[in-house]
């Protein structure tokens, strides 16, 4: 219960989306197993990360100052601009989940502080096979990577609601 993480991400319920899905469920299975510190903006508009970035980065920077943290997770791209800046301060594992999507920016500005965050992260995590040659095309080094597909746990019905689903969907599909 030692190994300390620091999880920081800009996509988190209640907002909606495959993201915030996969951090919410990464956060829920790691807390039992280890002390994590979750960060995270729980807002859509983009508009937030004007203070969300610069929030982020002193709460970041004060936990790092004090090595409170072995690991700082980095939930994507974008977020992960924040390694370039936190890197020199500290010897923490950096972790970064790449979606693909944060790899393409055209604006150059933003693209260039999100490929030297990810050139900070030890780990560089993505999601696909795709996402692996799209962060390589960006200059992400190849040992660095490691592909991890996402997946859900699925839901499952109780017997009796799964029965009832079952005879509506045969009936109105006309199938068994």
């Amino acid at each position: 219960q030692d190994f300390r993480i620091l999880f920081l991400t800009r996509r988190y319920p209640p907002s909606k989306g495959g993201i915030q899905t996969h951090c919410f469920q990464l956060f829920s299975h790691l807390s039992p197993l280890r002390k994590v510190k979750l960060i995270a903006l729980r807002r859509n508009h983009l508009m937030h990360l004007i203070w969300f970035i610069p929030y982020t980065f002193m709460i970041s920077l004060f936990e790092l100052a004090f090595r409170r943290v072995d690991t700082v997770y980095f939930g994507d791209g974008v977020t992960c601009c924040l390694a370039a800046f936190l890197r020199p301060l500290s010897r923490a594992q950096f972790v970064v989940t790449i979606y693909g999507l944060e790899m393409t920016y055209s604006h150059p500005i933003f693209s260039h502080l999100i490929r030297m965050g990810v050139s900070c992260c030890q780990q560089v995590v993505v999601i696909s096979d795709n996402t692996r040659r799209i962060a390589v095309k960006a200059g992400v080094p190849r040992e660095k990577i490691r592909v991890v597909y996402l997946g859900i746990k699925p839901l499952v019905l109780p017997e009796e609601r799964h029965q009832i689903l079952k005879a509506k969907f045969e009936e109105r599909y006309s199938i068994r």
